[in-house]
């Protein structure tokens, strides 16, 4: 498989026996239409938005120069899991944007702030600013998923607001790379991009997962699910605050099939970018051959936070060397 969207995510599965039949896409849609009707009012578009300056040719302005400002619009999705407004993520969908606002189903456009987070699960914590009470959504936190299991995403990919994408249960993943150190769940879900963070619900309503991204390959493509299973000790740190991060140095990498990992994203604040890493090829770290996502992510996270490594980014015909602090 080779992963996509919004972070690298490298993966080996696990099967297990099915328990039941898959069902097709017309089937899951009359079995779970219901429970997307139900829930889609705890569903909200967050809208991130990211302004930066930069030096530019000198003009005739007093000072002698002028500055570029550039607005980068985002869009994931989140959902309410309490009245007054608290409001699960993925944390990558809302890591190292400056502000952000989430448009619920009633139109209404709220600020709204981060209070916690967890890399290492892919979580984050949001508290909207909510005037009244909100619908919201009730967490599975016990119960194991099973094969085939029919679920729907609730998301907010291309121009669709608050739409459902239906799918079941495929596998579950056990080791899932050192990105995100977390069991995850293969589903036959489409997820796209925008459909980040929104909620995986199962034919009880409850929200059984988070939707992270999903991972391609010549036969199959594959959703990438945080399970809500175990979460509740996490979900309660953030909601005092913690903020979990995982050391790195703000590079999402995906396999290259002519050598090395190739850079797909660069986190905005993060020691790349602070760098001027925007694009390239990574082929080694700390001296070590790079070859796969695997490989780039052992390497990074056998550091600890502080600590420094040495990258070698190829970019056409030039190899640069990058001395890098992990934050």
């Amino acid at each position: 498989l080779v992963p996509l969207l919004v972070g690298a995510y490298a993966v080996t599965s696990r099967s297990a026996a099915r328990v039941a039949p898959p069902a097709t896409l017309a089937q899951l849609e009359g079995l779970m239409q219901g429970v997307f009707i139900a829930a889609r009012p705890a569903i909200v578009q967050l809208q991130t938005l990211t302004v930066s300056s930069s030096a530019a040719q000198p003009t005739n302005h007093a000072d002698g120069s002028r500055s570029v400002t550039t607005v980068e619009r985002g869009r994931a999705t989140g959902f309410f899991i309490s009245a007054d407004g608290y409001a699960l993520t993925a944390y990558h969908a809302v890591a190292g944007q400056s502000r952000f606002q989430a448009l619920t189903t009633q139109q209404d456009l709220l600020p709204a702030l981060v209070v916690g987070y967890d890399e290492s699960r892919d979580l984050a914590l949001l508290k909207v600013s909510v005037s009244r009470p909100v619908p919201f959504l009730e967490l599975e936190l016990t119960r194991t998923l099973k094969l085939n299991e029919p679920l729907v995403e609730i998301g907010n990919a291309d121009e669709d607001l608050m739409q459902p994408r239906y799918g079941a249960v495929l596998e579950f993943v056990q080791d899932s790379g050192l990105l995100v150190p977390t069991p995850l769940v293969y589903s036959s879900v489409i997820l796209n991009p925008g459909d980040s963070g929104g909620a995986v619900l199962d034919f009880y309503g409850k929200a059984v997962a988070i939707g992270i991204g999903y991972a391609i390959s010549d036969v199959r493509r594959v959703s990438l699910l945080v399970p809500m299973q175990g979460l509740s000790g996490a979900i309660e740190r953030m909601k005092r605050g913690a903020k979990t991060r995982l050391p790195g140095i703000g590079l999402h990498v995906v396999h290259n099939p002519d050598g090395g990992v190739l850079i797909d994203r660069v986190e905005p604040a993060s020691s790349a970018f602070d760098a001027g890493i925007t694009r390239g090829i990574v082929v080694s770290v700390d001296g070590r051959d790079i070859e796969w996502q695997d490989d780039y992510y052992s390497a990074i996270r056998a550091k600890g936070l502080g600590q420094r490594t040495i990258l070698m980014v190829k970019s056409g015909t030039s190899t640069q060397r990058f001395n890098l602090e992990l934050r």
